[in-house]
């Protein structure tokens, strides 16, 4: 059974990373290879994105934020046969159960490695709203410096997007 969790998780990395962050940078991207600089879709698509992130990138904090608690072995304990164990044995047996759990999962390390991606994803983000506030349309000058933004955004999405993949229930059961 896939759980809500998860399928946040997937939502997070298949319908924003996937489809509109890396999708529409290969298409920036094949513009500038092809010097179509003049247009608009170059500027206006990843100004999108940037605008986009801000909500996905919250988006992102919340489910890192409820990860352990939704993930963990914890909820087990309110299905039979575990919902029969006297309450004084659930109460120090979940914690132990949980922390073990950790353990075996490297959950708290993979979260760390997630957020610290989703942080580089945030400068980077940042980096191309301060561009294009002060770009109105790409010319010979400021090319090179947008192609390295959308190449550093690129890079920093796919490597968020793996961070994700490692969250992944599957994975994490490994």
């Amino acid at each position: 059974m896939i759980t809500d969790w998860e399928m946040r998780r997937s939502e997070l990395s298949h319908d924003c990373i996937q489809n509109s962050f890396i999708g529409v940078i290969r298409g920036v991207e094949g513009n500038l290879m092809a010097e179509r600089l003049a247009d608009p879709f170059n500027l206006e698509a990843v100004k999108e994105i940037a605008k986009r992130w801000a909500l996905w990138s919250n988006f992102a904090e919340d489910l890192f934020t409820s990860a352990i608690h939704e993930l963990s072995p914890q909820k087990t304990f309110s299905f039979w046969p575990l919902s029969n164990c006297p309450p004084d044995t659930k109460y120090w047996l979940i914690p132990v159960v949980v922390e073990f759990w950790k353990i075996r999962t490297k959950i708290e390390h993979k979260l760390s490695e997630a957020q610290q991606k989703k942080d580089s994803l945030n400068a980077v983000v940042d980096e191309i709203d301060r561009f294009l506030a002060t770009t109105k349309e790409l010319n010979a000058e400021n090319v090179g410096s947008y192609s390295v933004l959308v190449e550093n955004l690129k890079q920093a999405a796919i490597e968020f997007q793996m961070s994700l993949a490692r969250l992944s229930v599957r994975y994490i059961a490994l």
